[in-house]
């Protein structure tokens, strides 16, 4: 059991589990919003549109992760 301390009210006790939940739930909003802040910027969307056009039309080249550097070159 967590305890927090409330602001107006002294202390909150709180099962960890539930905790934990809110917690996660938190983050996942968080990356909801970041995501969508992403997407708001100028030109992103134009930019995945164009991705996928050149993904579909066969525009790609299949590396690993170590030959990322060497492949943008």
């Amino acid at each position: 059991m967590l305890v927090l301390k409330a602001r107006r009210r002294g202390e909150v006790s709180v099962p960890e589990p539930l905790w934990r939940e809110i917690v996660d739930a938190y983050a996942r909003v968080e990356r909801v919003m970041a995501t969508l802040e992403t997407l708001e910027e100028p030109g992103v969307l134009e930019a995945l549109e164009e991705s996928r056009r050149m993904l579909a039309g066969g525009e790609y080249v299949e590396c690993s992760i170590d030959e990322v550097d060497k492949v943008l070159k």
